[in-house]
């Protein structure tokens, strides 16, 4: 979601102003593809000039997604390669978390540039009955130390041992 490149956030704020898309839907078909014909090239320019750090997600754009929603976020994590955020927040607040982040950057994870967004309750249920989960692996998963993951549970009152208890009773429940 390059939320540091300024240029793309004032065009994509720009060209979601509802004055502006009805200025543009009243142009002719053909001036309408030629803008689109152009802001591709344009893009592709501006894409191979632009540092690869502007163009991710930034922790900041997660926390105030979350905020504008609602959630309450305890901790906040990015992997040096700022292509991972993970966050900590309340069970009951989960859904509520994951649907916001998808609403807040449906674009970004419809063209890819976004893989998606994972609860770790998530995590342990896809593995369940595959493989031996452990806390170690999800954590990997999570591009967290096994440590950090552990400690930040327990700031939220859980344990991995809790969030896998309650994801095989959610996949019993599901198999009943």
């Amino acid at each position: 979601l390059c939320t540091d490149d300024a240029a793309y956030q004032a065009f994509r704020a720009q060209v979601r102003d509802d004055h502006w898309q009805r200025a543009f839907l009243a142009q002719p078909l053909d001036a309408r593809r030629a803008f689109a014909a152009r802001a591709r090239v344009g893009s592709r320019q501006h894409t191979r000039a632009t540092p690869e750090v502007l163009m991710d997600v930034n922790a900041s754009a997660v926390a105030a997604a979350l905020r504008a929603a609602g959630v309450s976020v305890s901790m906040i994590s990015q992997g040096s390669s700022e292509h991972s955020i993970c966050c900590v927040i309340r069970d009951a607040d989960a859904e509520r978390a994951a649907h916001a982040l998808r609403l807040a950057f449906a674009d970004e994870i419809g063209d890819g540039r976004i893989q998606g967004v994972t609860l770790t309750r998530d995590i342990i249920g896809r593995w369940l009955g595959r493989t031996h989960v452990d806390c170690a692996s999800v954590a990997a998963e999570m591009k967290l130390s096994e440590r950090s993951l552990r400690r930040r549970l327990a700031e939220e009152n859980t344990s991995f041992r809790d969030l896998l208890q309650q994801a095989r009773q959610e996949r019993a429940q599901t198999l009943l």
